[in-house]
């Protein structure tokens, strides 16, 4: 993963020291970069940070993650910190392996923009660069194929208890968009339309729009019940210690509608990052069939829409790719004259399923 040349890190840890003595109610305090995650996705500003501090007279040290509002290129239309702190608070209260957010912070002046605190918990996500299909020297390779099955059983089954929540109970139902839609489904599309109008900036995008009006053509009527949808849901967004999730991440996605909608992303997504690119996904991964069959253990819900909401995940990921690709370019980590956001393993992969249907 190329550096993100946007974040200046040093002069970050100078600003917020003040900003931290005040939280600590401390004096003397010390904060190192513990870095920023280098195989993740372009979408958000993640920033560990260590604390070394004096409380009265002991030694105090505390580890962090930050996450930053984008302060340059910014990959979705809007990026609402407020949204996932709520959607992680509650989920937290849930029981669900959940970081704590401690603390907030809207004033731009600090750091330019703004971001919340999170405890920092121990484990490592699957890269998402490169995708660790074909991360010969990742952890994910060196695994059994034993363990790399623990790994996907427990995205399924985590998933599997976020559909189960009740999104009122949770005071989650600030989630819905009745402005885009009626139905959750006419939401999503609408959003994702306007995601993609956003992204070209006038431009063509012949692979994207002939799917949209195929996914508008045809919305599958047998929904089921409205819940919560954690957006992101796949297994490279969740940290694994000993091959168990400590702790489920990245909700800037989160919505109301249809589970099917998670199930199919994190399928989807991970056919898209291996079969999408030519490599075999790793040996010991569960298959499509035996990953729904699990999930609608799980749940008691059935599958009944899959296939539908396969190709809206793959052409969700598709708009996405547009401006993470332009973001690519932005830092120099392709050539300024790419045109890989229109032209992508994701669209190419996309336009292979269509031609299935």
């Amino acid at each position: 993963m190329p550096e993100q040349k946007d974040i200046n890190i040093n002069g970050m840890l100078t600003s917020l020291t003040s900003w931290f003595k005040d939280k600590l109610s401390c004096t003397d305090l010390k904060l190192e970069s513990l870095g920023s995650p280098e195989n993740t996705g372009f979408s958000n500003e993640t920033i560990s940070l260590k604390a070394i501090y004096l409380k009265g007279n002991k030694l105090c040290e505390r580890s962090f993650v930050l996450r930053l509002k984008p302060t340059e290129f910014q990959v979705f239309p809007e990026y609402d910190l407020g949204k996932q702190v709520k959607v992680m608070s509650a989920l937290r209260k849930s029981g669900l392996p959940i970081p704590k957010v401690i603390w907030e912070e809207d004033n731009v002046e600090i750091i330019s923009t703004p971001f919340y605190v999170m405890q920092l918990i121990d484990g490592q996500a699957p890269s998402d660069s490169p995708p660790f299909h074909m991360d010969l020297n990742g952890w994910v390779s060196a695994a059994s194929p034993f363990h790399r099955k623990e790994l996907w059983w427990g995205w399924v089954d985590s998933m599997s208890k976020v559909h189960l929540l009740d999104p009122e109970e949770l005071n989650l139902l600030f989630l819905d968009q009745p402005l885009l839609g009626e139905t959750p489904l006419d939401q999503c599309l609408s959003y994702y339309e306007n995601f993609l109008n956003w992204s070209l900036d006038g431009e063509q995008h012949e692979v994207c729009e002939n799917v949209l009006a195929w996914l508008k053509e045809n919305k599958p009527t047998d929904l089921l019940q409205k819940r919560l949808c954690w957006g992101d849901c796949r297994c490279g967004n969740i940290l694994y210690k000993n091959y168990k999730p400590t702790a489920l991440l990245d909700w800037e996605m989160a919505s109301l509608g249809d589970p099917e909608m998670d199930l199919a992303w994190g399928i989807a997504i991970d056919d898209a990052n291996s079969l999408g690119l030519k490599i075999p996904r790793l040996k010991g991964f569960p298959e499509r069939q035996q990953t729904i069959e699990r999930w609608e253990r799980n749940t008691g819900f059935k599958a009944k829409n899959y296939a539908y909401y396969r190709i809206l995940a793959l052409f969700k990921f598709a708009v996405i790719m547009i401006n993470t690709s332009k973001k690519m370019i932005s830092i120099g980590f392709l050539e300024k004259d790419s045109n890989y956001y229109l032209d992508n393993h994701v669209t190419q992969y996309l336009s292979l399923e269509m031609e299935a249907i």
